[in-house]
């Protein structure tokens, strides 16, 4: 089922491939991945190699071994896989950015002083739509597990007070 979002129209269902691949999408752009176009995302996805966001960083070059993938020859691999472990690290702020909850971004959670995971965590503030969004997006427990794979899968580095590289 569908819904009007402002002027777009949205899809309600969590299984639903295309926003699956929406969200991944999303993920590499905000990661900044150079040479990791929408295309080669479909590919992936469309190939079984990933489908979701944990499943860029389970990727190994092993996996495209025997599987002929129009367009993927080795270099085409390595460089995927390169970007893909460069976008390992990132700040606590850079990491809820990706995420894609609505509404918040990194001036928004630089302005909520979130500095760690465990301030993310704690983070209850429903004062503002902000904050609300934040909470909503916590309460589901497959946006937890996500965020929780993730955790344990990349470098999350904390932000300091002052820090202008978030």
């Amino acid at each position: 089922e569908l819904i009007m979002q402002g002027v777009n129209l949205k899809c309600l269902n969590e299984q639903c491939e295309e926003q699956k691949i929406q969200k991944i999408i999303y993920w590499v752009k905000k990661s900044n991945c150079d040479g990791i176009a929408e295309s080669t995302i479909r590919l992936l996805y469309e190939n079984d190699f990933i489908k979701d966001i944990v499943g860029l960083y389970l990727l190994d070059v092993h996996w495209f071994d025997g599987k002929d993938v129009k367009g993927f020859g080795y270099k085409k691999i390595t460089n995927l896989l390169k970007q893909i472990r460069k976008s390992s690290t990132c700040t606590i702020v850079q990491f809820i950015d990706r995420l894609g909850i609505e509404s918040v971004g990194l001036k928004a959670i630089k302005k909520l002083e979130i500095k760690s995971i465990k301030d993310f965590m704690n983070f209850t503030k429903t004062d503002y739509v902000i904050g609300q969004k934040i909470v909503e997006w916590k309460s589901d427990i497959n946006n937890m597990k996500l965020f929780t794979t993730l955790c344990n899968l990349l470098e999350i580095k904390e932000t300091k007070q002052g820090d202008s590289n978030m």
